[in-house]
């Protein structure tokens, strides 16, 4: 055993027996670090499915359980216009300008000395609507994401005004543009709490804007909104 041993102490310190040793060294190390990503890095799952593209799975049954605070701001150059309220299924409370609005069952109605029924005074509300914002999110790019020493955590998307219009509006166009984007913001729970529509290419392109067209939903009190009072009686 001791020959033995003696003979292996001399092949290591051969130019051959060093080169083996190096190379094996680094084939072990590197059969570590693939062992590591597989099994080490499960708890990173949300993270890879929005880099796949995955988006849905991350937020969806929160938004589709419409049951959620919002506040929805618009803003088209200059000018914003911003509605905060509840939702509860088909049925939402809100205020824009001022003015208390209830909506139920494709319906809208405003309050001033009564209760009367109106036009939908919320501007663009397609992209307001949760099932375009899942299929407009699904067909998006997947770019980048930012960590927030918080826990809050950003993941940024592109998105083109072609698939816009085709998703939302059913128009087939074929713009050459540069992308819009479109920011998901998640808060230090793993909870959704934003979504930022950057759509000044869109805007320009459908004459929406002359520069800056962006859409900003803010999320909270998942599933905590009680029953909707009807005030029309």
């Amino acid at each position: 055993m001791k020959k033995e041993d003696n003979n292996l102490k001399e092949f290591i310190n051969t130019p051959v027996g060093k080169g083996i040793l190096f190379f094996g060294f680094y084939f072990i190390f590197f059969i570590f670090v693939f062992i590591f990503i597989k099994t080490g890095g499960n708890h990173l799952t949300k993270a890879d499915e929005y880099e796949k593209g995955n988006t849905q799975s991350f937020y969806v049954g929160s938004l589709e359980s419409n049951n959620y605070g919002f506040t929805y701001t618009v803003t088209i150059d200059q000018i914003q216009y911003v509605y905060s309220g509840i939702r509860n299924q088909n049925t939402m409370s809100f205020v824009y300008n001022n003015q208390n609005y209830y909506y139920h069952n494709g319906k809208y109605y405003r309050h001033d000395i009564e209760w009367v029924e109106c036009d939908n005074p919320i501007i663009y509300s397609e992209f307001l609507d949760v099932p375009n914002i899942i299929s407009l999110l699904g067909s998006a790019s997947y770019d980048s994401n930012t960590y927030y020493e918080s826990g809050k955590i950003n993941y940024s998307y592109l998105l083109s005004s072609n698939t816009i219009n085709s998703i939302v509006y059913g128009i087939n166009s074929d713009y050459f543009e540069e992308p819009n984007s479109v920011v998901i913001g998640i808060d230090e729970d793993s909870e959704l709490n934003q979504i930022l529509f950057h759509l000044d290419s869109f805007g320009m392109l459908n004459n929406i804007s002359t520069k800056t067209f962006r859409i900003t939903i803010e999320y909270d009190k998942f599933g905590e909104i009680k029953e909707i009072d009807n005030p029309i009686g």
